[in-house]
């Protein structure tokens, strides 16, 4: 999914707080521009806010090509194919 198809939706983008009580704020933003990496949202209060692609695909708002993902899901295994044979 691409960055443009989400001109004109809501989505709510979770912050997490550096505090020692680590609080997490859902915020909710319209989408109003998208550059390729990056869309600009507007919260309820006009505010805007630049959000970065990394941000949307971390929290799972749009997703990578097939192959990136899949990539992702096996980045926890070890494959072991950077050692050295001894």
């Amino acid at each position: 999914m691409d960055t443009a198809a989400l001109i004109g939706q809501e989505i709510k983008i979770r912050d997490i707080k550096r505090d020692e009580d680590r609080q997490v704020r859902c915020t909710t933003y319209r989408i109003t521009a998208a550059y390729p990496g990056c869309v600009i949202g507007v919260d309820k209060n006009g505010h805007k806010r630049g959000i970065p692609a990394n941000e949307l695909y971390r929290q799972g708002l749009i997703k990578q090509s097939p192959e990136l993902e899949a990539l992702k899901k096996g980045a926890g295994r070890s494959t072991a194919w950077h050692r050295k044979n001894s």
